[in-house]
């Protein structure tokens, strides 16, 4: 799946794959992008019935809509949005949702086809005396009501009153992958009863992968397993306290390559039972470090015959994936979970359609669509159009120094750059410099001193090109 030096940040495990009706899980890819920065538009872009891309510009405030159907105190009013099917929430720098809930699937109502990547949650906390956190149900992302193929990616959730990433009511074909947990007491909930009317709906369904996720400072709940199948792999804790990865009530969990980092004296990093009916789960090449005086271990039980439920009944998940070694965990995840990671693979999903994002040939790293010799990662680099040869690169300032102008613009090499000038009009542009040549591989950033173009007295146009 990753390698220390290039993470592959692609969508990987349960919510990859085809069932229900849906083909993988691609969110709004079809449909158009919608930028909101208000919580009007956030409300109207994530609850309308067509397929939409939503970039959040800003941190938005859920409050105001004091609609949780998890209650809230007088003086502490929260808020929950139904996410609709078809849906992509991102931000490119990581803004928040404050103080509420992207709740998909309420009811009868399931939703599909939904994904989230890019963005914090804060602030849905007060504190309770009893520490036992029950009487307010806000967990930041709730998918219930057997919603399905859901991605969440590359978020960074910190301390919320119930749980972070909660997944019940027979949802399915979920990913969590690549997210920062911290702060909290309870990390994500998977199947919420041990109930015989909860068995109904949830056997045979709740397939879920959790991989490359760092939890800093959680208690417990990485994840919570009742019925259903989960892959956890390239796990990363550091101070658990609880119980960590807990497959219990007829759950099975396959756990690889996880790294327990300092686990306090008394949490168990997997276990089997939470004073319930027992799972399954199986545990291979993992780490524990422990503090001096310390002797955590983990725990396994049907690991010798371990087999996922139908209907995926396997010794191992019906997906393609790469671990990476147990040893590299630490440095892979806490250098590449969180916000701010992933503003290629954004790039990508804004500028090709969903037939194309699953083309590498087209919309890979290195693949150059246009024919203009410059690879996507160049394109991304330098501002530039992927599937048209005629875009050219980014300009980042004009400033005059004494009678010169000097031109900077953003580009990547190993390629070579001219800097064109056109009089009167944005048209008719031609070179006005001598080949720039960009000798050294990857993204940079250079400029032109244009001698004694500012003591001309006409409007003059500039751009750049890739020059042959």
């Amino acid at each position: 799946m990753a390698s220390a030096a290039s993470p592959n940040f692609d969508l990987v495990g349960f919510a990859a794959l085809d069932g229900l009706g849906q083909k993988g899980t691609a969110g709004g890819a079809a449909g158009p992008i919608v930028q909101v920065s208000t919580l009007g538009e956030l409300v109207t872009s994530l609850q309308t019935n067509v397929a939409l891309r939503v970039e959040l510009l800003n941190d938005v405030d859920l409050s105001p809509l004091a609609n949780h159907s998890g209650g809230f105190p007088s003086n502490y009013p929260t808020g929950e949005i139904l996410v609709n099917s078809n849906k992509t929430i991102y931000s490119k720098h990581g803004a928040a949702i404050r103080r509420g809930t992207l709740r998909i699937g309420k009811g009868p109502n399931a939703k599909h086809n939904i994904v989230i990547r890019n963005l914090r949650f804060r602030d849905l906390w007060v504190f309770d005396s009893s520490s036992q956190y029950d009487t307010y149900g806000w967990d930041f992302v709730s998918i219930e009501a057997g919603s399905h193929h859901i991605w969440v990616d590359h978020c960074d959730f910190e301390q919320v009153y119930d749980g972070l990433v909660d997944i019940k009511g027979g949802s399915d074909f979920v990913t969590v992958s690549w997210n920062v947990f911290r702060n909290q007491k309870k990390g994500n909930l998977v199947g919420h009863s041990d109930s015989a009317s909860a068995a109904k709906v949830d056997r045979g369904h709740l397939n879920v992968t959790f991989h490359h996720n760092w939890y800093d400072h959680v208690d417990e709940r990485m994840p919570r397993m009742r019925f259903g199948n989960a892959h956890v792999f390239n796990l990363y804790c550091n101070d658990l306290a609880g119980r960590g990865i807990q497959s219990t009530t007829e759950a099975a969990t396959l756990v690889e390559n996880v790294y327990f980092f300092h686990p306090r004296s008394g949490s168990r990093p997997t276990v089997e039972e939470n004073g319930g009916p027992t799972g399954t789960v199986k545990v291979v090449n993992s780490t524990i470090v422990n503090l001096p005086g310390v002797n955590v271990a983990f725990r396994q039980f049907g690991e010798s015959n371990f087999m996922f439920h139908a209907p995926f009944a396997s010794p191992g998940p019906p997906y393609p994936y790469v671990l990476d070694a147990t040893a590299d965990v630490p440095a892979v995840v806490t250098n590449h979970a969180g916000v701010g990671k992933i503003a290629f693979a954004l790039w990508q999903s804004e500028h090709f359609n969903v037939e194309q994002l699953a083309d590498a040939e087209i919309s890979g790293r290195d693949a150059d669509p246009d024919g203009d010799r410059l690879s996507n990662y160049q394109e991304f680099v330098a501002g530039t159009d992927p599937l048209d040869a005629a875009s050219v690169l980014r300009v980042t300032s004009l400033a005059r120094r004494h009678d010169d102008l000097v031109l900077t613009w953003a580009t990547a090499g190993p390629r070579t750059n001219a800097v064109q000038a056109a009089a009167g009009s944005p048209a008719g542009f031609a070179d006005v410099s001598s080949p720039v040549v960009i000798p050294a591989p990857g993204d940079t950033v250079t400029n032109l001193v244009l001698a004694g173009e500012a003591t001309n007295p006409a409007a003059r146009y500039y751009r750049v090109r890739v020059a042959p």
